[in-house]
């Protein structure tokens, strides 16, 4: 889960890093890890991705007119809400931004 001017962003990437590094230069602001999930495997993280996502759809946002892959996964909610939303999907917290 990444902030990103006030607006989360909830998807899987292989590398972090540069998945912020292109959240940044994309929007124009800076974008912070606001926890990171772990999963038995990719099958299953890809379900638990969906699941959070039917979870939090009345809370879909596309902030900035964004036109890229993964543009639609923004939603303007509380970093609490998406925190228990990805932990009702089963997956293992790894780390947490206090």
């Amino acid at each position: 889960m990444i902030l990103c001017g006030g607006i989360i962003k909830i998807g899987r990437t292989a590398n972090v890093n540069a998945r912020l590094s292109e959240l940044s230069f994309r929007l124009g602001i800076g974008c912070t890890l606001y926890s990171l999930f772990s999963y038995p495997s990719r099958q299953i993280a890809c379900i638990a991705e969906k699941k959070a996502h039917e979870i939090l759809k009345p809370y879909q946002t596309l902030p900035f007119n964004l036109k890229f892959g993964g543009s639609s996964e923004f939603f303007n909610v509380e970093p609490s809400i998406a925190l228990s939303a990805l932990a009702f999907t089963g997956g293992n917290i790894i780390y947490q931004h206090y």
